[in-house]
């Protein structure tokens, strides 16, 4: 069975490593393995940026 994360978890994962938690304690606390914890990583900060860009279009 698949187990499906929600962007709030994927982005408390994502801001536990932030704050200096070491990724092995993260992937064992939120039961994720290292790869999916990089693609969530990816994936966000990609849509990060692209909402930066987009902010700085519409100051412009």
């Amino acid at each position: 069975m698949k187990k499906r994360f929600t962007v709030g978890q994927k982005l408390a994962a994502i801001k536990d490593y932030e704050a200096g938690i070491k990724l092995a304690e993260i992937c064992r606390k939120h039961n994720i393995n290292p790869t999916t914890f990089y693609k969530w990583k990816a994936k966000y900060e990609e849509e990060e940026a692209k909402a930066a860009l987009s902010d700085k279009a519409k100051v412009c």
